[in-house]
């Protein structure tokens, strides 16, 4: 076990480098705090282990194993029982993967108590409710057909990023509910197919918002995006395709880019419905948004 530090910040360090279980050295550490000083914990997680912030917390500490000339490992290996030659690169990449991602778990399970229960009392704090639960779009007047989100849709299915329309699939009218701005929990045969990466997914929200087109409401946009999007995945090897849920996390943590061209076609769709609304504002593309 790391020995704490004796701040907040050095608390959270420990959680982070630490080889072991970090969610069990999250309640230990708790265990050894008094009521004040599990308050002035919990306090700093809420504004520092965000959604958005564990990816690139964890690229902090650990991109440093990941270097042209040479693969580090992150994690403490056991002696192999009958393999007793070094592991290879491509053995220890899929080590540090794995690391990464119990590493991920783990904070995410600490992210979600801390923001879902009082760590003094014990008491579940009921989770705070999203204002709505599908995009408020901000051009209503002008396109109160929303015509020009059909069109939209149009272009998101021309270049593969939607599945295409079929019956009791994806549609035009499913495509405009997501836009509507109200409470409605959309049943997940009602949402829209996304058939590219979360990457993309991501990107396409965010240029959304930057550049105004729907509200913005920077902490609840990906629970958003999970109750309007479904995603399509598919099993090369065992030549499966299913529907999945989209998960908020796994929005909030997409780092894996898709295509510099997929890039540039989303951002001429949203050039494209910006022109149509006769938005003159320049238009704003996902590196100009101060947090993603």
């Amino acid at each position: 076990m790391p020995i704490f530090g004796n701040n907040s910040a050095e608390l959270l360090e420990d959680l982070i480098i630490t080889r072991e279980n970090c969610y069990k050295l999250f309640k230990f550490q708790l265990s050894q705090l008094n009521n004040e000083g599990k308050d002035l914990y919990i306090d700093y997680l809420k504004r520092n282990l965000t959604e958005e912030k564990i990816d690139k917390i964890l690229e902090k500490y650990f991109n440093d194993h990941y270097t042209k000339d040479r693969i580090e490992p992150i994690v403490q290996f056991k002696k192999p029982f009958i393999k007793l030659e070094p592991l290879n690169n491509e053995e220890i990449h899929k080590l540090n993967e794995q690391f990464l991602k119990r590493k991920l778990t783990n904070l995410t399970q600490i992210y979600r108590e801390v923001n879902s229960i009082s760590i003094t009392t014990n008491e579940i704090i009921k989770e705070r409710k999203p204002k709505y639960l599908t995009f408020r779009y901000n051009y209503k007047n002008k396109d109160a057909t929303l015509t020009n989100l059909a069109i939209t849709f149009d272009s998101l299915e021309l270049g593969g990023f939607v599945e295409k329309r079929i019956p009791n699939g994806n549609s035009v009218p499913k495509f405009k509910a997501l836009f509507r701005g109200t409470k409605d929990i959309i049943p997940f045969e009602n949402r829209i197919i996304w058939n590219s990466n979360y990457y993309a997914l991501k990107y396409f929200i965010t240029i959304l918002r930057i550049n105004k087109l729907i509200e913005e409401d920077y902490h609840d946009r990906w629970k958003i995006t999970a109750n309007c999007f479904t995603k399509k995945e598919v099993n090369k090897k065992r030549g499966v395709t299913r529907i999945i849920e989209v998960k908020s996390s796994r929005l909030a943590g997409a780092s894996v880019p898709c295509k510099n061209e997929d890039i540039q076609n989303l951002n001429n769709i949203v050039m494209k419905l910006m022109k149509m609304l006769d938005i003159n504002e320049v238009f704003k593309s996902f590196d100009d948004s101060p947090t993603h």
